[in-house]
């Protein structure tokens, strides 16, 4: 029986970098090759043990490789374990705290990749559903919330420059920053920013004390009849 994990957003918000300190290989885990079928992404097959995982990405390296630690019912990878994968001839590699429900992604996510980049997300029947969070190796950070697949709210720390201008990816092209904004972005609205100054652990403190606040007051409305909820 697959393990699920409550998707409670204060306890992933709060633990989203520190969970990732160390996340184990499997032991008893297959390297393998990949055959794929699309279905709402790719189907990996690990010939090993004839288990199937399915990936959201359409696209997948043809030369990757797989190793599962967990359980295998029905030809399908069930519960938890080590999800990791190497390629472009191992150089590149990602390794995840992974659970599953019939193959399909169900439950907490944790990531850690070669390019330094840690992620924690959360999956419901495949699909990201509820917060998840991400740390790049430049100290940019971001936090998300999905609806079965799409997101509807961000919450970022990026690079900030003079011309209020900012960027949360490689950012060279703009020069040295030494300075920090909030970037707040939901569905269909124009982003707001905030300065959040030179500390960049300071500013994901910050971040995640207004995601805590929103969601808090997301539940609220919702508790509340629709008559009285206000007009968007």
């Amino acid at each position: 029986m697959t393990r699920h994990h409550p998707l409670r957003p204060s306890r992933l918000l709060f633990a989203a970098v520190a969970a990732l300190l160390c996340l184990p290989l499997g032991a008893h885990a297959q390297e393998t090759t990949v055959t794929t079928t699309l279905d709402q992404g790719t189907w990996l097959t690990i010939p090993g043990s004839g288990c199937k995982v399915l990936d959201p990405d359409t696209k997948v390296p043809e030369d990757v490789k797989l190793t599962w630690s967990g359980q295998c019912v029905n030809g399908l990878a069930n519960g938890e374990g080590a999800l990791n994968a190497t390629w472009d001839n191992g150089s590149k590699w990602i390794r995840n705290e992974a659970a599953f429900s019939q193959g399909r992604r169900n439950g907490l996510w944790k990531s850690e990749s070669w390019a330094g980049t840690k992620q924690v997300r959360s999956y419901k029947d495949g699909n990201l559903h509820g917060p998840s969070a991400r740390l790049m190796s430049n100290g940019t950070y971001g936090e998300y919330f999905f609806v079965n697949g799409k997101r509807v709210m961000t919450w970022l720390v990026a690079y900030a420059y003079p011309d209020g201008r900012w960027c949360t990816g490689d950012c060279r092209e703009r020069g040295v920053s030494e300075n920090f904004t909030i970037v707040v972005r939901a569905e269909g609205k124009d982003p707001l920013t905030q300065p959040c100054g030179t500390d960049a652990k300071a500013c994901r403190l910050k971040v995640r004390e207004i995601v805590k606040e929103t969601l808090r007051q997301v539940a609220e409305r919702a508790k509340q009849p629709a008559s009285s909820q206000p007009s968007p």
